[in-house]
């Protein structure tokens, strides 16, 4: 669902060409733009939570790709906190190369907004990944978390499962979807020089649905 930006005004002229005037017709109209930007603002949100969920499912590629075992990392009153949206293990000829931090954006303004953009996600991984004390943490859980699937039988569990003493490598991913494709696309060459110039081990992939991903 798009919002026009001017939605409050058109709300205010219908009101004055239906004969409603005065302060009560003001709040009514400022009600009803707040709703539907409430409302817009739920579904983007649960709609990335779809799009997350589905890539959740599609990623259980345990021989030469991402395998993804777990949403939404969260680790408060850290000053190494970082959450990426998911983390994965990547298999090459079916062995555990390395964990994988996640993020997606989904929209335009996900990617350009000051406080979730994509160069302050960047920014962050690269900061937990070079300073945390917790990485023996999450080499843990990807061994922990992949083993009760194996023993469940669930979320298409690999053959292999990763030994925390052989993930030696921690890597970066951004997923993009929808409209932070077009983001990308737009200022790819911005964001490619800025990955460079910082050195980052990060890939740049666009998710279309569970058969298409365009690595970069």
């Amino acid at each position: 669902m798009n919002v026009n930006k001017n939605v409050s005004k058109i709300f205010h002229e219908e009101f004055l060409e239906n004969g409603a005037c005065g302060s009560f017709s003001t709040k009514i109209a400022d009600l009803a733009y707040n709703m539907v930007i409430a409302i817009d603002e739920y579904y983007t949100k649960n709609q990335g939570k779809r799009i997350k969920q589905k890539i959740f499912e599609t990623f259980t590629d345990s021989q030469d790709g991402l395998y993804v075992y777990d949403l939404e990392l969260k680790q408060r009153k850290c000053k190494f906190e970082n959450e990426p949206d998911m983390l994965a293990v990547r298999y090459s000829g079916g062995i555990p190369q390395a964990i994988v931090f996640i993020e997606v954006k989904s929209t335009w303004k996900a990617c350009e907004d000051g406080t979730s953009g994509l160069t302050k996600h960047l920014d962050g991984m690269d900061h937990y990944i070079k300073e945390s004390p917790f990485l023996d943490n999450r080499k843990q859980e990807a061994h922990d978390i992949i083993s009760a699937y194996k023993v469940l039988k669930l979320h298409n569990p690999p053959k292999i499962v990763p030994d925390p003493d052989s993930l030696k490598r921690f890597e970066m991913m951004i997923i993009l979807t929808n409209t932070a494709i077009d983001y990308y696309h737009e200022h790819e060459e911005i964001i490619q020089q800025y990955i460079r110039e910082k050195k980052y081990n990060c890939k740049i992939m666009e998710w279309t649905d569970a058969k298409n991903g365009i690595y970069q």
